[in-house]
């Protein structure tokens, strides 16, 4: 069964063991490149094989993997090192497949874009962090770098200590700390503030907000449902408001979402509605949210009429 994964951030090159490989032709050896599966002991998830197929600017990354665990996986972080003829690391990519994979099942042809690999070059890819059911298993990446340097210099293994953290529960309160803790920072950020029509007076989806919009100094928050943002837009001509999506939660930390969306008003004709993302993640520490660190992308919507 093929399963098409969804890549969070950035990406990678890539994997596997000798062993288990699928048999290449000759003819495609020069664009099927097969790289090493590095599988840190205790992993709940281990890596079969990988090859890549390099195409004309990218390649694709096909792979085999197995959950070891007793448990439903939902998320692997994956993460690929490359190095020169003198066994040098020159790069690192990181890759997010948001595979469903049940316990004890194996997947194969998850596939999924990169860059292109090199046959002259050495390259090596690793599980990082595994999301299940229960919680999420890790292990550092500093030493996991180090591991693999090792193995691709035949040294001897370096140990690595998988942890596992369980996911927290959220709360309705959490959901609404978080969410004036990302609105003043999109605020405040001109980058991302750029974003935005208007910092001073910003519409909220009222759809799955289950808490009072906060207090933000200089700041009209309104929850408004799409009936009520699209009247606005009929009369301003356009509008754009923010979506606060559900979390995602990975242990102790929290995955929060506002995506931004534009109403315009009613005309005839098709337009390209606006699509972008800030993804920020979060952590708890002295009991109070912060956030660790915060992307942003723009999304295809489709077109509207």
């Amino acid at each position: 069964m093929t399963l098409a994964i969804a890549i969070a951030l950035q990406i990678l090159s890539m994997t596997t063991n000798a062993e288990s490989l699928p048999f290449l032709h000759p003819s495609v050896q020069e664009r099927k490149v097969i790289v090493t599966a590095f599988n840190p002991t205790g992993m709940p998830v281990k890596i079969d094989w990988v090859i890549a197929e390099n195409l004309v600017i990218s390649s694709n990354l096909q792979c085999s993997v197995t959950n070891l665990s007793a448990s439903e996986i939902n998320g692997i972080y994956l993460r690929t090192y490359t190095f020169d003829s003198a066994h040098r690391l020159v790069r690192t990519q990181d890759l997010f497949s948001s595979a469903s994979l049940g316990a004890g099942a194996s997947q194969e042809q998850l596939t999924v874009d990169g860059k292109i690999v090199n046959s002259h070059e050495n390259s090596l890819v690793a599980i990082t962090r595994v999301v299940g059911k229960l919680g999420v298993w890790s292990v550092d990446p500093l030493k996991l770098e180090q591991a693999v340097i090792a193995r691709i210099n035949r040294q001897q293994d370096i140990r690595l200590d998988v942890g596992f953290e369980p996911h927290l529960a959220a709360t309705k309160e959490d959901r609404a700390e978080i969410f004036k803790l990302i609105a003043e920072d999109i605020i405040r950020d001109n980058e991302k503030a750029e974003k935005l029509s208007d910092c001073t007076n910003i519409i909220v989806l009222r759809k799955d907000l289950n808490f009072e919009l906060p207090v933000i100094p200089d700041v009209k928050l309104s929850a408004l449902d799409h009936a009520q943002i699209q009247t606005i837009a009929d009369e301003k001509g356009k509008v754009i408001y923010l979506i606060y999506e559900p979390f995602v939660v990975e242990g102790s930390h929290i995955l929060a979402r506002i995506a931004l969306r534009d109403k315009l008003a009613r005309r005839p004709g098709m337009y390209v509605p606006y699509g972008y993302t800030f993804l920020f993640t979060l952590a708890k520490k002295d009991r109070q949210w912060m956030i660790e660190k915060s992307i942003g992308y723009a999304q295809s919507v489709g077109y509207s009429k």
